[in-house]
C-alpha cells in the first residue's frame, strides 16, 4: 500500500515541468451579489419548481421548502420575502444530483414577522452578476411564530 502510494506522488509529480512559483498579492473576502428585491411577482420560468410549501399555505418559521430544479451551478437559492418584496430570510442550497441534472432541493429558513402577513416563497437560480436566471416562487401567507 505505501510504494502504491509513494509511485502515485511520483506519477503526480512527473508532470510538473517547471519551477514552483508563488502567488502573488492577497485574497480578499468579497461578497457574492444578492438579487434585487421585487415587489411585484416573478415570471415563473426555467427549470424550477417548489413543492412545498404550497399556493395559500400558512407558513411559520421555520419553514421548510422542498422542490425540484435543474441550474448550471447545482444550486438554488431559497428566500422567503414579505408583501414588499424584502428578504426575511435566505439560503443557497445544492439540487441533489449536482450541477446540470434535474434533481430535489431541500432548505430550512427561519424568518421573523410581527403579524400575519402576505409573503412569498421563492427559488431562483442566481447567475455570478446577480442576474436571476431562472426562478419560482408560492404566495403564503407568513404566520408569527408561537
Amino acid at each position: 500500500m505505501r510504494v502504491a502510494g509513494i509511485v502515485l506522488v511520483l506519477a503526480l509529480l512527473s508532470g510538473c515541468t517547471g519551477p514552483f512559483r508563488r502567488a502573488a498579492g492577497t485574497l480578499e473576502d468579497t461578497p457574492a451579489p444578492s438579487p434585487t428585491a421585487a415587489a411585484t411577482p416573478l415570471a415563473p420560468r426555467g427549470d424550477i419548481r417548489i413543492r412545498s410549501p404550497l399556493a395559500g399555505d400558512d407558513v411559520l418559521s421555520p419553514v421548510v421548502v422542498r422542490g425540484v430544479a435543474s441550474s448550471e451551478s447545482g444550486e438554488v437559492l431559497v428566500r422567503v420575502v414579505d408583501a414588499a418584496g424584502t428578504e426575511l430570510a435566505a439560503m443557497e442550497v445544492p439540487i441533489g444530483c449536482g450541477a446540470g441534472c434535474r434533481g430535489r432541493f431541500e432548505a430550512r429558513l427561519a424568518f421573523y414577522v410581527p403579524s400575519r402577513s402576505p409573503g412569498t416563497v421563492q427559488a431562483l437560480e442566481v447567475a455570478a452578476d446577480g442576474t436571476v436566471l431562472q426562478a419560482a416562487e408560492v404566495p403564503v401567507t407568513l404566520v408569527p411564530g408561537a
